[in-house]
């Protein structure tokens, strides 16, 4: 009976995508903005390395003192949806990419602060950098998905439950 069980429920992990898709929502809407608005410095991370002063005092003069990774603005409007101009983003039944390209003078300035550069000494400042808060929000999410399927599998064989499968809330 538990190997048919175990098989039953394996049977039903065959695409994740709906976990996916709720935590690249929850990339979007919660944790990036937060993330950017706090320069780095959110749910116990650390924050982004400091300006240079020249460039502090440069970046204070020209643009009024804006955050850290926040110039244009096409860098944060990138990590606003997925649908945004310059986001890379996509969910698939087995991988949820988020990301950002935004060219700037043949570079992507995303990957440039993600990693810093050597040439011209600027620090990383990596905006792609995942809290221990967040990793374990988004495997609460994947346990309750699988414990749903799990539910849905036992329900099932027993007869008391339809064969469509209830959305995740």
């Amino acid at each position: 009976y538990l190997s048919r069980r175990i098989f039953d429920v394996a049977e039903q992990l065959t695409d994740f995508s709906e976990p996916l898709k709720q935590m690249q929502d929850d990339f979007y809407t919660d944790y990036m903005p937060h993330r950017l608005r706090a320069e780095g410095g959110y749910e116990g991370e650390e924050g982004f390395a400091p300006l240079s002063p020249a460039y502090a005092a440069w970046k204070e003069m020209h643009y009024g003192g804006s955050p850290i990774l926040y110039l244009s603005g096409r860098l944060w409007q990138a990590f606003s949806g997925p649908q945004a101009a310059g986001a890379v983003a996509s969910v698939s039944p087995f991988e949820m990419v988020v990301g950002a390209d935004v060219p700037v003078g043949g570079w992507n300035l995303a990957a440039l602060h993600q990693f810093g550069t050597t040439r011209t000494w600027m620090p990383a400042r990596p905006p792609l950098r995942l809290s221990m808060t967040r990793r374990a929000h988004w495997t609460s999410i994947l346990r309750r998905w699988v414990r749903q399927k799990m539910l849905w599998v036992g329900g099932r064989r027993r007869g008391q439950i339809g064969t469509e499968l209830p959305a995740l809330d």
